[in-house]
């Protein structure tokens, strides 16, 4: 074989290529296809680098219209409930991240870790929390490590349910702070 040559470069969801013996007039087709759970993954990390750019629109994109986060909050949230608290951590710390790993196939998505890190230069403001405010530290965030459940339908995720420890999520990332929250 003496050339590769790209194939199906348009089409969704599948790649390939040609090993190419031009000498012998032979080739050979490797096909490379993705799974719904490679889709889910590749819509989980999409939405996340989004966020992580403060790409609000391409991040909504991703979400179905009866999208629902559920885990650290009292009922589950929407969709603009749940970019709008990304928005005012992406306000007070711009280098947010979500650093994600070890996603496995699920049913209907993916499920993946997520241990968030940043650092608080700007003014955090999370009314429903009773935050209002507060001005930045300079203290960097670390949480623990965070089971993200993700739910994909025709193409959007439709539901993102988190398995948090008592010291992560906006409680853990208070503490860091130095903030203490009223209790809800």
């Amino acid at each position: 074989m003496d050339d590769i040559v790209p194939a199906l470069e348009g089409a969704k969801g599948l790649t390939g290529f040609w090993l190419a013996d031009r000498e012998h007039g032979k080739r050979l087709s490797v096909l490379v296809w993705e799974s719904d759970t490679d889709a889910a993954a590749a819509m989980t990390r999409a939405v996340m680098a989004a966020i992580e750019a403060a790409d609000w629109d391409r991040a909504r994109s991703f979400l179905a219209d009866d999208f629902r986060f559920s885990g650290p909050v009292p009922a589950p949230i929407d969709a603009e409930t749940w970019l709008g608290v990304h928005r005012a951590l992406y306000e007070a710390m711009p280098d947010l991240r979500f650093n994600p790993s070890a996603f496995d196939e699920t049913a209907d998505g993916a499920r993946l870790g997520v241990a968030l890190t940043s650092t608080h230069t700007g003014t955090l403001t999370l009314p429903p929390l009773g935050i209002n405010g507060y001005a930045a530290t300079g203290r960097r965030v670390a949480l623990p490590l965070e089971t993200a459940t993700v739910t994909v339908r025709d193409g959007k995720i439709v539901s993102w349910a988190n398995v948090t420890p008592p010291n992560g999520g906006l409680a853990g990332i208070a503490q860091q702070v130095g903030l203490e929250l009223a209790a809800h």
